[in-house]
């Protein structure tokens, strides 16, 4: 589907926007970057169903910020942005750069070990330990532990815990899960 999209873009750049169909849907497509800032901020509360397809009640990890529509999504979306304001996420910068020094010497070790270093697989330990630290309040310890019990739910999709992050904010079971789910996609 993006290379499709990109080659809509590249036939019709130097417009400003373009009409077309998603199967029987019509969809927009801005391309004039002026306009992409526009939906994206001013005007985005008319522009947040995205034509995701999500099964709430046979599978509720699909129901995510990023499938949700309508009034869903204005209701989650209302009830996680406090988690990511600026002074939460300030808050957090201490924990990240400490995850990224435990990376900075992991690789150092490597480095001096003449190990070959999988680069997609540390990126993801040190995003697992992030996202564990500050999301969950966990200390997972994935650089230390390839094999850490959170990394492992991670790769399954899976987990049993909601942490601090998800207590800030009164979510149902299935809706904490599906941004569980969608934090360690990302």
């Amino acid at each position: 589907m993006a290379e499709k999209v990109k080659e809509i873009y590249d036939r019709m750049k130097g417009r400003k926007c373009v009409g077309m169909y998603f199967f029987s849907r019509p969809t927009l497509l801005p391309l004039d970057p002026v306009l992409i800032k526009a939906v994206q901020s001013v005007a985005f509360d008319h522009f947040y169903d995205r034509g995701i397809y999500y099964d709430e009640e046979n599978d509720p990890i699909s129901a995510h910020l990023f499938s949700l529509a309508g009034p869903k999504w204005k209701r989650l979306r209302a009830k996680m942005t406090p988690a990511f304001s600026p002074g939460k996420l300030k808050f957090m910068f201490g924990t990240m750069a400490q995850c990224g020094h435990q990376m900075v010497d992991l690789l150092k070790q490597m480095v001096l070990d003449d190990a070959a270093v999988e680069i997609k697989e540390i990126l993801a330990r040190y995003t697992t330990d992030v996202i564990g630290s500050c999301a969950f309040g966990l200390e997972c310890n994935c650089m230390r532990d390839p094999q850490a019990e959170f990394r492992m739910m991670g790769k399954r999709a899976f987990t049993q815990t909601l942490g601090d992050l998800l207590k800030m904010v009164p979510l149902t079971m299935d809706e904490a899960a599906a941004q569980a789910f969608i934090f360690f996609l990302a």
